[in-house]
């Protein structure tokens, strides 16, 4: 039952662009029981769009703002971590 959503950054490098995916201030405004943050920094623009009960990080630096917010947070390649976590649920099922 999850989307996909990005931030402004990424959608204006996405191929084709992804505006209507958009996750901000100006765009689409979230409210999921859980938000996993994928190679996210946590800008105040793209976190006042998302209003999560839980909101996980991934991000390789370590020094992410998003950390300072995210109930949880891994420091990992988001490609990497988001293919090992996809793999995990889709062998529970």
């Amino acid at each position: 039952g999850g989307e996909a959503g990005v931030t402004r950054e990424a959608a204006s490098t996405a191929a084709p662009p992804a505006e209507e995916r958009v996750i901000d201030a100006t765009g689409r405004r979230i409210h999921p029981r859980l938000y996993i943050a994928c190679a996210a920094s946590g800008s105040p623009s793209h976190l006042s769009g998302v209003g999560a009960e839980t909101l996980v990080a991934i991000n390789r630096d370590v020094k992410a703002p998003i950390f300072e917010i995210a109930r949880y947070g891994l420091v990992a390649d988001a490609r990497e971590a988001a293919a090992a976590i996809r793999g995990a649920l889709e062998r529970r099922g």
